[in-house]
Order: structure tokens, then C-alpha cells, then sequence
């Protein structure tokens, strides 16, 4: 008998009000399987703009593969949970797999409601082991490290964690199936240059789910291996790109390692219009000066608050300081600028609410986003244990992931509900 080489990797779309982009996770996911003699197909509900219903659909037109992989985080992870229902029903037999932010966090969720193991942290190194496993060879589940699943009497069962041994600059490139998709929904090609971040931002998922393996907080790639990807995608006709790290420029990248990605791609003349993330601890005139020879016109800066006192509570790596040159070197280089904002968590007071005002007037050309939203409660992260241990949790239950909490002022809790009000009045008008 034959034996069964075809895999689903699968994403619902999440609940956002954002244009549909790339799966990156997916297609790192895909291009390692397919390196091992995987036969993998990539099903992405978020750019084909499927709902669950029509994502169930679209598996089930296959023929039955040795597993389902879904990549769910917060904002889809109903949706997910939704979707394997569905399929569940038409195949009992076949195991489900569940990775990501969501499963990471919330494993007893995704096993509770059907699937086989959620995978702890990144998946390169335990979905081929996965795949041999329920192809019955030589594989035990309680080997296979950094997943949770059920005992034969349902109790939970989590598998010791490792240390990350994934090197990126060992990993294939990751498989481009859908990425014509995103270009044609005119939304940039998405590259990773590195995972992690060396910050430790209280009410960050990004840093609490690389904390998890013990390893290093921050890996990047050589210029070298970036290069070589980036020729690739200008042969294919890319021109725009969305880099997804955490925070483009981190660890022991300078203005000088700057300069020598700027030089580099002139060398290979590859032009590109690139956008990124990066902490505003991080940019100075020399990463600005030589980003923009690069060709970056647009930066997300997770500048969060205009207080000292807020900033403090969210251990952000970043002082006002820091946060207030950022944005005049952004200026300086005409760069666009999102402005990632956090105005209320559970000690905000009137007068930090008020020094938010004063520079928001007078950085009024920034881009600002959550400007409404209360600081994340997400699991796993220093804030949601620091909420729950001041009893401040409304329920124990959670919301695409995120908990609610009482703000403490009561002034300052009307004013967060007048907005988030005024803010849906806005929306629906």
C-alpha cells in the first residue's frame, strides 16, 4: 500500500479590519515538509477571502491527507476551532494539528474542541517528526518535543520544551504558492529576516512565546541569505515588501550592518520599496540615513504611550526620550510612520491621559493605531499574570485570546468607554 506523502496547511481568515497578506508561518512550514518529500498544500481562507464554512469547503474537496495543519492566533482562533468541526464531520479519521500564537497559549481550547496536538512555538522541527509519526514509522509521540495532546482518558499532556535548534539561515525559502494571491490584492510580498525580539514589553505575546523554548530571544539571518532571497523575488517581479520581523533592526544590527544591507543590494541592483517594524530605542540617524538609501519609506514604531509613568509599567525597552527622537528622525527622513499606541490599561490615570494629548497634538502627522485600545491581556504574557495576581480579571474567560480587567479610575474608565462608543459610532456612520 502506497503511503500517504499529502499534507493540509490550512489558515481561516481572522476577524481584522486589515487587507488580507501572506501566511510567512505557512509557507516556512510548507517549504520544510516539501524538503523532507511532502506533498503540501498551502489553503489560505484570508487571501481567497473564504469564510469557515467555505475554507471547510475547499479541504474537503481533496483527497484525504495524512494530516491538517492549522495555523490559528488570536484573532482567528475561533474560527479555526470552527473550521476543524466542520471537516471532523466528514473526516473523523483524520488528525489535526493546531500551531501558532493561539494553540502556544491556549492549548486546552484547541485539544478540548477536537484537535489531535497543538504544537508549543515554531514548527519546523516537530511537523516532520509529526508527519513520520502518523505515517506509524519508527516516531513516538511522547519523543516528539514542544507539543501538547491527550491521554488515552483525555487528561492533557505536555511534552518537554527545547531550546530552538532551527538556525534560520538553514531553512529553505519558504514556499511562494500564494503569493501572486497577495499581489494581486495589491498588498506587499512579506519577507523574514529575523524572529524574536530582544525587548521585554509586559503585555507582549511575541516575547513571552519565544521565552518559552529557553533559547535566544532574537535570531536573524545573514545579508547574505536575505540577498539571495531578494534576488529570487525580483526575478518573480516583486517590487514591494512588507519585512514582518518583530523589529527589523535589533540584536547586534547598527547603522554600520545598515549600511552594508544599503550597499549590498546596490551591488545586485534589487530595488524595492520596503516597510517594516522597529523599536524606537533602536533608530538613530545612521540606521534612518542608510534604511532610506535602502529603500524604506515606511516604519511601524510601537511608540505605545507619551508618559513616563505608563511606559514604565509596560517595561518598555523605550523612554519618552527615545520615543520623541524617534519620530523627529522619522520627520527628518520623510518616512511614514504607524504609530503603534496604548492609552489604557488597568492604572492609567487622567493625567497620563492628558500627557498623551499634548503630544499627539503635536506629532499630529503620524499615523496612530489603537488609539481606543486598552492594553492586550493575552495569555502567557507578564501583564495577564500581573492582572490576574491583583484579582483584577473580570472572568476567567478570554476573547480572541485577550482577557478584560477593570480599569481602576473610574474617570478614566468612562473616558475609555465614551471612546471605544464614539469610536463603533464612527465605524457604522
Amino acid at each position: 500500500m502506497q503511503e500517504n506523502n499529502f499534507i493540509i496547511l490550512a489558515t481561516p481568515s481572522p476577524v481584522s479590519h486589515r487587507t488580507a497578506e501572506e501566511n510567512l508561518g505557512l509557507a516556512y512550514l510548507a517549504s520544510t515538509l516539501r524538503d523532507g518529500g511532502y506533498d503540501v498544500k498551502i489553503m489560505d481562507g484570508w487571501l481567497e477571502d473564504w469564510s469557515h464554512e467555505e475554507l471547510s469547503k475547499q479541504i474537503l474537496a481533496n483527497p484525504k491527507p495524512l494530516f491538517i495543519g492549522f495555523s490559528a492566533y488570536q484573532s482567528n482562533m475561533h474560527l479555526a476551532i470552527e473550521t476543524l468541526k466542520e471537516v471532523k464531520q466528514e473526516w473523523p479519521d483524520v488528525p489535526f494539528v493546531a500551531g501558532g500564537f493561539g494553540p502556544t497559549f491556549n492549548s486546552r481550547d484547541f485539544l478540548d474542541a477536537g484537535f489531535d496536538i497543538a504544537v508549543l512555538g515554531e514548527g519546523e522541527d516537530v511537523l516532520p517528526l509529526l508527519a513520520q509519526y502518523f505515517q506509524q514509522h519508527d516516531v513516538s509521540l511522547p519523543n516528539i518535543k514542544n507539543i501538547a495532546y491527550k491521554d488515552e482518558k483525555g487528561g492533557l499532556l505536555y511534552n518537554k520544551l527545547s531550546p530552538l535548534s532551527v538556525l534560520l539561515d538553514d531553512l529553505p525559502y519558504p514556499a511562494r504558492d500564494t503569493m501572486q494571491k497577495a499581489i494581486d490584492r495589491r498588498t506587499p510580498v512579506h519577507l523574514s529576516t529575523a524572529r524574536g525580539c530582544s525587548g521585554s514589553c509586559a503585555f507582549c505575546s511575541i516575547n513571552a512565546f519565544f521565552k518559552l523554548s529557553k533559547s535566544r530571544k532574537y535570531r536573524t539571518r545573514n545579508i547574505s541569505s536575505i540577498i539571495g532571497e531578494l534576488r529570487e523575488l525580483q526575478s518573480k517581479g516583486v517590487k514591494h515588501i512588507k519585512i514582518i520581523d518583530d523589529s527589523f533592526v535589533d540584536g547586534k544590527r547598527d547603522g554600520k550592518w545598515c549600511k552594508d544591507f544599503a550597499q549590498k543590494l546596490a551591488e545586485q541592483k534589487l530595488k524595492f520599496m520596503f516597510r517594516a517594524s522597529i523599536r524606537a530605542d533602536k533608530v538613530d540617524d545612521e540606521v534612518l540615513f542608510n534604511l532610506k538609501k535602502a529603500g524604506f519609506f515606511s516604519f511601524s514604531c510601537g511608540i505605545e504611550n507619551f508618559s513616563k509613568s505608563a511606559l514604565k509599567r509596560m517595561n518598555k525597552g523605550a523612554k519618552l526620550e527615545e520615543n520623541l527622537r524617534a519620530l523627529d528622525l522619522f520627520k527628518k527622513y520623510h518616512i511614514y510612520v504607524q504609530a503603534g499606541q496604548i492609552l489604557f490599561d488597568h492604572e492609567t490615570t487622567m493625567d497620563e491621559l492628558k500627557e498623551n494629548y499634548f503630544y499627539m497634538k503635536k506629532y499630529d502627522w503620524i499615523i496612530s493605531k489603537g488609539v481606543f485600545t486598552e492594553m492586550f491581556a493575552a495569555e502567557g504574557t507578564d501583564f495577564t499574570k500581573q492582572i490576574n495576581d491583583k484579582k483584577l480579571l473580570v472572568s476567567g474567560e478570554h476573547h480572541l485570546g485577550n482577557y478584560k480587567y477593570k480599569i481602576l479610575d473610574q474617570t478614566v474608565a468612562n473616558v475609555h468607554d465614551a471612546l471605544k462608543k464614539w469610536h463603533g459610532f464612527r465605524l457604522i456612520n
